[in-house]
């Protein structure tokens, strides 16, 4: 079922395209995102289940950006507001918690950098009650909401918000004594390799960095025995095995624990030794 379910999401994503080029190019450029919106859904969905099926894993990651980029991840951004209450002020608070002891033990913090940051709340809140924050850089691939953010937070002058992929945007802001965030469903949207890549990157530039993430992982992913990434869920999305990969890289596990929401989500804080 899942593999006719895919084929007709390809065959849908692929005449539209051969029938509506302009659209393709629409959606691919982000010119006109609030026109044909559920045409360029069809598209995304479709290069996503072609990747799926050829577990093209660059492809597929391409596929999940340009869905997050469109006018169809600022809608999602709007339509699931209330999950900073309900999500992150609720069963992942356990996540700002952590942070608080960490950083008030004396790790020092000085800037957060985070990616997929959507509508700014996370970032917000956590710029006003870490110890030691003196500037947040929010990142998002959607031009759209960086620029809905940067009016909407414009009064907290600890804020800037970046448009970009996530790696560029990690590059061109890191310091020394900074945190990457990731939170509520990010790096599921990257490879495994991209994920190393960042992890990577942050270990090597950065002194005394750390990485606090809460990401859903497959349900039947075998964390002591399963070390590689694969595609899982209706989004096709991958499920991660972040403690390996953050180990692999040089990083030291302070804090990790699981919760049971919609999905399996792990809330994962590692630190630079």
């Amino acid at each position: 079922m899942v593999k006719l379910k895919n084929f007709v999401k390809y065959q849908i994503g692929r005449i539209i395209s051969i029938l509506a080029p302009a659209i393709l190019k629409e959606l691919e450029t982000g010119v006109n995102p609030t026109k044909y919106i559920w045409l360029k859904k069809q598209i995304v969905e479709g290069r996503k289940a072609q990747s799926t099926k050829k577990q093209n894993l660059n492809q597929l990651q391409a596929a999940h950006l340009l869905y997050w980029q469109s006018e169809q991840g600022a809608k999602f951004y709007r339509a699931f507001e209330e999950r900073f209450d309900d999500w992150f002020l609720g069963e992942h608070k356990i996540f700002v918690t952590e942070l608080q002891k960490i950083m008030l033990s004396g790790r020092e913090f000085n800037t957060i950098l985070e990616i997929g940051c959507g509508d700014g709340q996370v970032l917000n809140y956590l710029s006003k009650n870490l110890p030691g924050v003196e500037r947040g850089i929010g990142i998002d691939i959607n031009g759209g909401i960086i620029q809905e953010n940067t009016k909407t937070y414009s009064e907290n002058m600890k804020l800037d918000f970046v448009a970009g992929e996530a790696l560029e945007g990690i590059k061109a802001n890191l310091d020394d004594n900074s945190l990457l965030i990731s939170y509520g469903g990010v790096l599921e949207y990257f490879s495994g390799q991209s994920v190393k890549d960042i992890f990577e990157i942050i270990h090597e530039t950065s002194n005394f960095s750390g990485i606090a993430l809460v990401e859903p992982i497959s349900p039947d992913h075998n964390l002591d025995t399963s070390f590689n990434s694969f595609i899982f869920g209706q989004e096709n999305s991958f499920s991660h095995n972040h403690e390996y990969m953050l180990r692999e890289a040089g990083f030291e596990i302070v804090f990790e624990c699981e919760k049971h929401l919609d999905d399996r989500w792990k809330i994962i804080i590692a630190v630079s030794p």
